[in-house]
């Protein structure tokens, strides 16, 4: 069943700030096998993804809460330095935008220290932070993929090792255009064994961002989306998600730490406690190994 077939209720009356409980996201956990390729929830928009060998992270790193978000756990934080589980192996970060509850240089340039095999994809604004920083080595740009996309610039379309398929756009923060500055980056990646993941940092509520990439959209389905949690607070937003992203399942992110009510009390999934997981797929890896 497609994540906006049993929320239409929430969409209908979005626009009168009221919302019909039908029941919240607890109500669809997720049984996770050793086979399944998942998602596990870090906090605020960062997430880890999990492809049989293949793992990438999403913000994961950042020190701002802003007294709204959760911020990552100390351990969480101290099994990422020492590449710990379930952080082990993994293979790139992905890093959204700038801002301080998404990125913070000082820990993102530890954890590059600390984990040598990993990469770092991230907008040149991020980059030019950790440049900035004292201890910095040309060395590390061997491990980075800077992406200094303007708005309205062309998808970046590239491959990685570890078969990471990364396609990357820029698109509006929200509140556009008071934040038209601000590098912005939406990723669709395809791992290992083809399973195909979106997120969409902090981006804006308005298809106009979205149309002119509709080839790109129309190119691949996504098997789960990671928006932050106002899409799912019009019909405009879902329709983006299912009909122009092409979002198989979607789990909202960038929720504040006290749940708002209107969210809990719909049919929509979320992440709001760290090391939730929601299955992916599941791949028969024997199967492929045949």
């Amino acid at each position: 069943m497609r994540y906006s077939q049993i929320s239409k209720p929430f969409c209908a009356i979005a626009a009168m700030a009221l919302l019909l409980p039908i029941g919240g996201a607890e109500a669809h956990p997720d049984k996770i096998g050793p086979e399944s390729v998942h998602a596990r929830y870090v906090a605020n928009e960062g997430v880890l993804v999990v492809d049989g060998d293949v793992k990438i992270l999403f913000d994961p790193l950042f020190q701002n809460s802003y007294d709204i978000y959760r911020l990552p756990s100390d351990e969480h934080r101290a099994a990422m330095m020492a590449g710990a589980a379930p952080f082990d192996g993994v293979d790139a970060v992905f890093v959204s935008h700038a801002h301080g509850d998404h990125f913070t240089p000082e820990p993102v340039f530890e954890y590059l220290r600390a984990q040598p095999g990993v990469m770092l994809v991230a907008p040149q604004q991020a980059i030019d932070m950790l440049v900035a920083l004292d201890g910095w080595s040309s060395e590390f740009e061997k491990r980075m993929i800077p992406l200094d996309l303007d708005y309205g610039h062309e998808a970046r379309v590239f491959k990685m090792d570890d078969g990471l398929e990364v396609t990357a756009i820029r698109i509006a923060h929200s509140g556009w255009p008071g934040r038209a500055k601000v590098q912005n980056i939406v990723y669709r990646v395809t791992l290992g064994d083809g399973a195909t993941v979106m997120h969409l940092g902090d981006a804006d509520v308005n298809d106009d961002h979205f149309a002119p990439y509709e080839a790109v959209w129309s190119a691949a389905q996504t098997d789960m989306g990671f928006p932050p949690y106002w899409f799912f607070g019009s019909a405009d937003g879902v329709s983006i998600l299912e009909d122009r992203l092409r979002i198989e399942k979607a789990v909202g992110v960038h929720v504040p730490t006290n749940v708002p009510p209107a969210l809990s009390d719909s049919s929509f999934d979320y992440f709001s406690k760290p090391d939730e997981i929601r299955a992916i797929k599941d791949i028969d890896r024997k199967e492929q190994s045949q």
